[in-house]
Order: C-alpha cells, then structure tokens, then sequence
C-alpha cells in the first residue's frame, strides 16, 4: 500500500487568506498528494504559493527544519524531496525567510512503515541492548507498525500479546510475568509482515550473568579491548555465578570451560599459546540465565628481532667499512635478522632478491652480483612484521687496473740496454707495452711528465728522452692514465757520447 485516508484527528482546513504563504501540496515520490493522509514512503515534496519573489523558503516540522526552497518571480515555490526523518503523525508549515518571518497554516500527514519495527526494548525503564541478560521479568517494546490496526508480539511462534497501533503507527507492548529463558521477539503486522527479532534472556533474580570483563598478562596487566600486545600467553578474565561453569571461545573455538571461584565469583581461563594473529574472545555461562559476554578482541605481534646490516664483505670474510672503496668486484651483504625470516636485499634502492636467516645462527649472508666501478648503497628490509630496516652501508667499487709491461731503454740500434747499465747517447728511447690503442704516462726519475703517449694495435708505445746530463742515472716507468698503475722501471747511467 502506498497512500491511505487518515482517520487522524490532524485534518487541515482548506480556507486560508490568499495572500497568506501557503503550502499547497505535499506529494510522495510518485506525485501522489499525501495531505492528511498515510503514505508508506520515506520522502515526500511540499510546494506552495504567496512567498515573497526570489526568496528562501524553510520546510518546519516543530522547531526542526526539513528543507527548503527558493521562490520564483511570481512567489511560487517548490521543494527537492525531503527525507522524513522518523515514523509519525507530521505536522509542517512554511516559514519565509524575509522581513517579517511569516509561516503558513500547517498541513498535516503521517508516514508509517508497511512492516513492523521494534524501535527499542525497555528494561526496568532503561534501554536493552539486543542479546543482553535482564533479571527482570516484565519489559516494554515500542514499534512502528501500519496506523490503526492491530499488532501481535511473539516469542518465536508463541503469541504473547496484542495492541492496536495508533493514527500515527505506534505501539507499545507491556509484557510482564516473564518466565526465565530466552526471548526471541518479534512484532507481526495485520498485514502478515513481521519485524526483524529482538533477542534478550531473562534470569532469575540474584543469578549472576556471566561477565568477560578484562584479558591480561601472566603477571596480570590488561590487554584492552581492540589493542595489540607483544605477550604470547594470556588469561580471559571476568564474573559468573559461584561454583558454576562457564565456557572460553576463541575466535568461536572452544578453549574449554573454566569454573567460577566460589569465594570471589571470578574465573581466570588461560589462552595457551598464541602466534601473530588477531583474536576474538567470547564466554557463554553453562548454567541457565547466565548468557554470553564478549567479545574481547586483541592483535598478537610477538616482539621480533631486528634486522641489522652489520658488514658487507669480500668472499674471503675480509670486511669492506662503510665508506670505504675496494677493487673486489663481488662482495656480500651480511647481518642478524629473526631465525628462519627473510630479509630482502638492496642495492642501490634495487632488490637483489630475499635472503633466509639461518634458524641455528640468526644470520644472513647475501651476495651482490657482479660489481663495475661505482658507488654502491646496500640497504635491508625485514619481511616480517616488527623487524624494521637496516643500513645503509655505503661501498665504492673500483676494479684493479692493469698495469704497463715490459718497459725497457733502447739504444740507437734497437739494442736493449741493461738495466742499470750505461748509455753513451745524450738521449734514449724507452719502449714497452700496454693496453692496444691506449695511453701511458710516463715517469722519470720520479717525475710524471706531462705529455703522454699511446699504444699501437699491438699496445706498443715509445718514447723518447734527449737532453741527458753525462754521470745521471736515469730511472724510467710507464703509467695508466688514471696514473693508478705502473709497470717495472728501467735504469741506465748517462756516459759521454763515443768518438768515432
């Protein structure tokens, strides 16, 4: 049913001064007037006329504003949908927003549900909760359900009573000498239409529904509700009735059952041991009327060991030191990290891949791959929860470079002159080899000079030395360009040119 009339006693007048603002229709969302009658939707649009031009117009219901809306030239106005905000006998009225703040005469209607609501369950005059224990044993529930008919309460499929619903769709149910047990309620329409169930448990008076009250510690602090704890042993704590039974659940899991202390009214239920996980603890009494507590919920996070990146080293176990540099060209990242975790491995802000710590020694060891020369940040993630980063250990690579060969000192006839023996020229020629289509530099008597000079396709080089001082000894070496390696040395003894 969409629209009914009302037998309400709230019918409005249809005389009103035409000049007066005016609500001239309300109408629900499929155009249908609903002015002094029941409708069963939620929304509804006012409309109206004689409101001062281009103006604010507010929809009132009491002191609570609905909507609004916005006059045209001619004073006509009109609102978007409005949401009704609760089941009830409605009784609007315009308030124009200008000069004299004038309203309308109200306009009346009643928006009901088509099934039955049960809006709130009193015990002893104070709000239940669903699934909560009383010990009381009378209770009252109010509902919504269609005006003017009647509504039955049961208990499952047992009728327990019958009220009529009032011109605004209300009713209340006094139910009173209830037995102790369970209740499931449920509020049922003429219309066959049946609320969503209500639960609660009545005890009997001075037994005592179980409580999960606090989860501690061996040593007894608290673990609050929906907070972590690094603790992998804990204890389910709360009330019951003395020397009764009650029965732990862990994530719906029975932990089996704990008894009450006679002499204090408490229980104290181990856990067992926990791993890393999230928990939900629940208690049902095993006794009649205690019903249920909890649930109490905790996060598991076992402290781990930290990850450390404590030296990167060569394949011998010689450590490299953080800011230093090395020729080794492959090298190792190593550190401590929770046995039988991985860890991954950068370098560089570049995955080089997980390593596995060693469960027997808590160590790893992981290798870097081929190296070129470069400037290298090695850095460490644990892949487990609490086990932090490490680093960075900051290397420098810069491979060994092969050194000159063969240096040797030449007289005019190609001849090798020994070493350490005399020259009878003002000049020599000093060869040797290097790198093909290369550079040398080349040294005498310690002095780096500064033109170079290059290597054939053979790596041949050559170089020539004149203006020798007669009774020096020369001493002559060649040198990458990088100057960081020399070949031998070659020496001879400047003598005086032979006469011929």
């Amino acid at each position: 049913m969409a629209v009914t009339p009302s037998n309400s006693s709230l019918l409005t007048p249809d005389d009103t001064d035409e000049n007066q603002l005016t609500i001239s229709k309300i109408v629900d969302p499929n155009g249908v007037t609903i002015i002094n009658r029941i409708t069963y939707q939620t929304s509804f649009k006012a409309s109206g006329i004689n409101a001062e031009r281009n103006s604010l117009v507010f929809i009132m219901y009491g002191n609570e504003k609905l909507g609004e809306a916005t006059s045209d030239n001619n004073g006509d106005w009109e609102t978007l949908l409005l949401d009704a905000p609760k089941f009830d006998c409605y009784s609007v009225f315009a308030e124009g927003r200008w000069a004299d703040t004038p309203t309308s005469p109200s306009r009346r209607f009643t928006v009901a549900t088509d099934t039955p609501i049960i809006k709130e369950v009193l015990s002893d005059g104070k709000p239940i909760a669903d699934d909560d224990t009383i010990s009381t044993k009378s209770v009252t529930i109010n509902c919504n359900a269609p005006p003017n008919q009647n509504a039955e309460a049961l208990n499952d499929d047992t009728s327990l009573k019958t009220e009529l619903t009032n011109a605004c769709g209300l009713c209340t149910f006094n139910l009173e000498d209830l037995d102790p047990g369970p209740y499931n309620i449920t509020v049922k329409g003429a219309n066959g239409k049946v609320s969503t169930p209500f639960k609660f448990t009545v005890i009997e008076e001075g037994i005592a529904p179980v409580t999960l009250d606090k989860v501690t510690t061996a040593t007894g602090v608290e673990v609050d509700d929906g907070t972590t704890t690094s603790e992998t042993s804990l204890f389910v704590e709360g009330e019951g009735e003395p020397g009764a039974k009650v029965e732990v659940f862990k994530n719906g899991v029975t932990m089996d059952e704990a008894t009450v202390a006679p002499s204090t009214g408490r229980y104290r239920h181990p856990t067992g041991e926990l791993t890393d996980d999230t928990y939900i603890f629940t208690v049902t009494a095993k006794y009649i009327g205690g019903g249920t507590a909890g649930p109490h919920t905790i996060t598991v996070e076992a402290i781990k060991k930290q990850v450390t990146l404590d030296k990167v080293t060569t394949a011998n176990g010689v450590e490299v030191d953080d800011g230093t540099t090395t020729s080794e060209t492959s090298l190792f990242v190593e550190g401590e990290g929770e046995p039988g975790a991985k860890v991954e491995v950068f370098k560089n802000g570049v995955t080089m891949d997980e390593a596995t710590v060693a469960p027997s020694t808590g160590r790893y060891r992981h290798p870097t791959g081929e190296l070129t020369d470069d400037t290298y940040i090695f850095t460490v993630t644990a892949k487990y929860i609490g086990g932090g980063t490490a680093g960075p250990h900051t290397i420098t690579v810069e491979a060994a470079t092969a050194a000159p060969t063969d240096t040797r000192i030449y007289d005019a006839a190609g001849n090798v002159i020994l070493d350490g023996g005399d020259i009878n020229e003002r000049w020599l020629i000093a060869r040797g080899l290097h790198t093909p289509n290369s550079t040398v530099k080349i040294k005498l008597n310690g002095v780096i000079q500064t033109k170079t000079e290059p290597t054939s396709n053979e790596g041949k080089w050559v170089s020539f030395q004149n203006d020798l001082t007669v009774g020096q000894t020369y001493v002559i070496s060649a040198l990458t360009l990088d100057e960081k390696a020399e070949s031998n040395t070659w020496s001879v003894v400047a003598r005086s040119p032979s006469k011929s």
